[in-house]
């Protein structure tokens, strides 16, 4: 791993931009303190990306939580099992007992939990928009009048 001031980097950084691409890593540091981490695109993060392009997953510009090296990471067991931290666990009510299905998307392997009834789960969700049946329906008034 390469360690470089701003400076150096704003005066080379085609050079340092080449070196991330074959794959180095490069630390940058202001008055001698670490402040950010350059580093190559991975598959996953093209694939994730290629995703929200398709308009098969959202972003909302948050952090995402787990990832290499921070919890959240997790084994495959000799039996296929692989444990999902608590934190997700709650956050997507994913108790003991749901049914989950797994979608492949390039280098991504997706989980989502099994919903038995979708229109009920989707019921609410929009809570607070505006009704576009009361929309149509007051339209339909004013076409009436």
């Amino acid at each position: 791993m390469i360690s470089v001031g701003i400076r150096e980097l704003k005066e080379k950084l085609s050079g340092y931009i080449g070196q991330v691409r074959g794959g180095e890593e490069i630390v940058v540091t202001d008055r001698g303190r670490e402040v950010a981490l350059l580093v190559p695109v991975t598959r996953e993060h093209e694939a994730a990306e290629s995703l929200v392009r398709e308009g098969r997953a959202s972003w909302g510009g948050g952090k995402p939580l787990g990832g290499p090296g921070v919890p959240g990471d997790s084994k495959v067991s000799d039996k296929g099992q692989v444990l999902i931290p608590a934190p997700l666990r709650k956050r997507h009510r994913l108790a003991a007992g749901t049914r989950v299905r797994f979608f492949e998307y390039g280098e991504l392997i997706c989980l989502m939990p099994v919903v038995n009834d979708p229109v009920g789960a989707a019921l609410g969700s929009l809570a607070g928009e505006k009704s576009l049946a009361d929309d149509l329906l007051a339209e339909r008034a004013r076409d009436d009048r």
